[in-house]
């Protein structure tokens, strides 16, 4: 019940940094907030200390589960891990340089942990890939116990598209032939037709 509670607590965190980072991006590209009021953001904006907390919490989670979980959930220890590889993809395009932070601890400190920058993210991300199709597994496509959940195509999608942005255009192709993912994160108007009210033909180019 406890590894239970804390995924779906992760899960929780996710969506919150995806609805936290729709805001961000929205004033982004349209210099407005989610409810048309004309914004600008800084460094020191609340949208951006909000979105930040948020990833944080989730990756906090995602690095409880993977200390304190038993052997014999080794299954959630996978989905954690790649749950944390979601966060910090999003997280390099977001902002770029970020501490990459594997271990527990309190979110309000995570600018005292090392930098790195996106395309060292991209490398840990790809290294922690491999460990989980080396070592372990979570779901895949069509598994209906784990509906909505983080499965094997999403991985392949991430490392599709960290090939993509490295121009790595052929291996990107090979990871998205026959692929057919079943995970997502939203939330309440969370649609594509929403997307696209907000951003027009500027939607995000990432997840």
């Amino acid at each position: 019940n406890d590894i239970l509670a804390a995924t779906a607590a992760t899960y929780i965190r996710l969506i919150e940094f995806t609805a936290k980072q729709l805001d961000l991006e929205t004033i982004r590209i349209t210099g407005k907030d989610l409810y048309g009021f004309p914004r600008t953001i800084s460094a020191t904006s609340q949208e951006v200390a909000d979105c930040w907390q948020a990833a944080y919490s989730a990756i906090n989670m995602c690095n409880l589960i993977i200390k304190h979980a038993r052997e014999e959930y080794a299954t959630y220890i996978n989905e954690a891990k790649a749950l944390r590889c979601f966060a910090y993809y999003n997280i390099a395009h977001l902002w770029g340089k970020a501490p990459y932070i594997t271990t527990v601890i309190d979110v309000d400190v995570a600018t005292t942990y090392q930098v790195l920058d996106k395309e060292q993210i991209f490398d840990n991300i790809l290294s922690e890939i491999r460990e989980i199709e080396e070592n372990g597994r979570i779901k895949e496509g069509g598994d209906s116990n784990y509906d909505y959940r983080i499965d094997y195509e999403t991985l392949l999608a991430i490392k599709g598209e960290i090939n993509l942005s490295r121009g790595n255009n052929n291996m990107a192709l090979s990871l998205f032939e026959g692929w057919e993912p079943t995970f997502s994160l939203s939330f309440v108007g969370g649609t594509l037709e929403d997307y696209q009210a907000i951003f027009g033909n500027a939607l995000p180019l990432y997840t």
